[in-house]
């Protein structure tokens, strides 16, 4: 992990990354963005419509 400036960019990943750790990163994030890149095949898609569904989720518990 590398820190720059007031915000954290994780460079590499020292553990799998899960969503309810990705969910807790975008939320420690100003302002919350999340770019999610990789290789075609890698996952992008079914990792964004998960975090999409877990913050919907969140937003109908609040």
């Amino acid at each position: 992990m590398t820190t720059s400036g007031a915000s954290t960019s994780y460079t590499s990943w020292d553990w799998p990354a899960a969503v309810p750790d990705i969910l807790e990163y975008y939320r420690t994030t100003r302002p919350q963005r999340l770019v999610i890149t990789g290789a075609a095949g890698a996952g992008k898609t079914v990792l964004a419509l998960e975090l999409l569904l877990a913050l919907l989720e969140d937003h109908k518990d609040n």
